[in-house]
C-alpha cells in the first residue's frame, strides 16, 4: 500500500518569493517532487492485489499458544501468568504487545488489558451467516476468545480469522453490571469495532 506524499512548495514559507530567478526555482520544485515520488510509506506488509489467496482459516493450541493462520499470515496470542498477550504476526508486520486493547472509562481513566482479571481464554469455531448483511459474516473462520472481568465490567475479547481474510479483526463486548439495594440489574452494551 502506497501513501500520498503532499510536499508543499520550499519557496513560499513566509511569504517570500523563490530565491532563484526564472525557471531554476521550478526546475527544483519538480526535482524535490520527483524524489517524494519515489519514496513510498509502507501501511502494512499485505499488498493488493496478490497472487496467493490467503485461504482456509485455521486455529491451533499448543501448551498456553493460542494461533490463528491462515497461507497468508499467522498469529500468535500467549498466555503467561494469567495474561494474554499478543505474540505478533511477521506477515502483518506486528510486533508482540502484553497488551491486546484498553479502555477508557468515564472518569477518564485509562486501563489496558493487562490490568485487567482474565477469567477464560478459548479457540472457537465461528459458522457461516448466510443471511448477514456484513459480508464477513458470510464466511466461516475461527477465533480466539478471551473473557475479563475489571471493577463491575465484564468484558469479552476476540481475535477473527475469517476464511480468505487478509487481516485480523479484533472485537469487544462490555457489559456493565450494577446492584441496587435488594435487587440485581444487569446493563449490557454491546460496542464492536470492525
Amino acid at each position: 500500500m502506497y501513501a500520498r506524499i503532499i510536499v508543499p512548495s520550499l519557496f513560499m514559507w513566509r511569504g517570500e518569493r523563490p530565491p532563484f530567478k526564472g525557471g531554476t526555482g521550478r526546475v527544483f520544485s519538480l526535482l524535490v517532487f520527483a524524489v517524494a515520488l519515489s519514496l513510498h510509506v509502507s501501511a502494512q506488509k499485505v499488498i493488493f492485489p496478490q497472487e496467493q489467496q490467503a485461504g482456509e482459516a485455521t486455529s491451533a493450541v499448543v501448551g498456553d499458544t493460542y494461533t490463528l493462520s491462515n497461507d497468508l499470515l499467522s498469529a500468535s496470542f500467549v498466555l503467561t501468568d494469567g495474561k494474554l498477550t499478543f505474540g505478533g504476526c511477521e506477515a502483518m508486520g506486528l510486533k508482540p504487545s502484553d497488551d491486546l486493547f484498553g479502555i477508557r472509562l468515564g472518569s477518564g481513566t485509562e486501563v489496558a488489558s493487562s490490568a485487567m482479571t482474565l477469567k477464560d481464554v478459548e479457540a472457537e469455531e465461528l459458522s457461516a451467516d448466510a443471511s448477514a448483511a456484513k459480508g464477513a459474516l458470510k464466511l466461516p473462520g475461527k477465533s480466539i476468545k478471551a473473557t475479563y472481568t475489571y471493577g463491575d465490567l465484564s468484558l469479552t475479547w476476540r481475535a477473527v480469522l475469517r476464511d480468505g481474510s487478509h487481516y485480523l479483526r479484533t472485537e469487544l463486548e462490555l457489559c456493565r453490571r450494577r446492584q441496587h439495594a435488594g435487587s440485581r440489574h444487569s446493563q449490557r452494551q454491546d460496542f464492536r469495532r470492525p
